[in-house]
C-alpha cells in the first residue's frame, strides 16, 4: 500500500504559521494510522479498540523429536529404548516398522524433515514422511521418502520443500527396515516456518 504522504521528520519547519497546526496534526494522525494499519491483524484498523497486532512469523524454526516418541508396529516385540535410541530388531519378523507421530501445528509450513538413523550391516531402511486425512476415508499421502543405505549413523533428509500443515490431517514418520540386524532411530528434526 502506498502511503498518502512520505514520512518526513523535518516538518513542520520552524517558520510554519501557527494557524496551520490543525492541518499538521491531522496529517500526522493520517500518516500514523496508515502505517499502523499495515502491522495489524487481517481486517484490523488502528481505530479499533482494542487493536490487535499481527504476530511475528518466525522462519527456520526447528522441532526436535525424541526417539522415545516412536512406537513399534509389532505389538509382541516393541522397539527397545536405550541410550537415547529406539532399536528396531526382531527375530520373528522379516521387516521392522517404527511409527513416529508428529505434533505439528496448523500455522506451520514444514520445509525439511530429517532423521538420525544408525544402520547395521545388510540392513536397508525406507523412511516416509506422510499424512492421512482426519475423516472416515483416512486417505494416506506420502509427502517425502528416503532410502537409507549407509552403514553406521547418519542424518538422512526425508523431505525438503513446502508442506503447509492443516488441522484436517495427521502427520507421521514411518521407518521400515529389513533383515534381522538391528537399526536404531536416534531422533528426527522438523524445520518449519510460521505462516
Amino acid at each position: 500500500m502506498a502511503y498518502t504522504n512520505p514520512w518526513d521528520e523535518t516538518a513542520p519547519l520552524g517558520t510554519a504559521a501557527a494557524n496551520t497546526l490543525d492541518d499538521i496534526v491531522r496529517q500526522l494522525k493520517l500518516d500514523l494510522r496508515e502505517r499502523m494499519d499495515t502491522i495489524l491483524a487481517a481486517g484490523g484498523k488502528f481505530s479499533d479498540d482494542p487493536i490487535i497486532l499481527v504476530p511475528a512469523k518466525r522462519t527456520g524454526q526447528v522441532l526436535s523429536i525424541h526417539p522415545a516418541s516412536a512406537v513399534s508396529e509389532f505389538g509382541d516385540e516393541p522397539a527397545q529404548y536405550g541410550n537415547g535410541h529406539q532399536v528396531l530388531t526382531s527375530s520373528t519378523q522379516p521387516t521392522h516398522l517404527l511409527f513416529v507421530p508428529l505434533p505439528l501445528l496448523d500455522y506451520w509450513k514444514v520445509t525439511k524433515v530429517e532423521v538420525l538413523l544408525s544402520r547395521g550391516a545388510n540392513v536397508n531402511a525406507t523412511v516416509e514422511f506422510a499424512r492421512a486425512s482426519f475423516d472416515t476415508a483416512n486417505t494416506k499421502t506420502v509427502i517425502g521418502t528416503l532410502t537409507h543405505t549407509a552403514t553406521g549413523i547418519a542424518i538422512g533428509v526425508v523431505f525438503t520443500g513446502s508442506e503447509t500443515i492443516t488441522s484436517g490431517f495427521t502427520y507421521w514418520i514411518n521407518i521400515e527396515s529389513s533383515a534381522s540386524n538391528p537399526m536404531t532411530f536416534a531422533g528426527a528434526r522438523i524445520t518449519y516456518d510460521e505462516v
